[in-house]
């Protein structure tokens, strides 16, 4: 047994820059919270 997904986006977009922002909203939304907060968070080491 596996537990594939199938994606279906919907509604149809009328940009790319608009699909672009539904996708990475549902990706962030799908791995919860924090998950933006990584991006040049970390400290830079000595």
């Amino acid at each position: 047994m596996t537990h594939d997904r199938v994606m279906r986006f919907v509604p149809v977009f009328d940009t790319h820059e608009q699909a672009s922002r539904f996708a990475t909203e549902q990706a962030l939304a799908w791995l919860g919270p924090g998950a933006s907060g990584f991006c040049g968070s970390a400290q830079p080491q000595e």
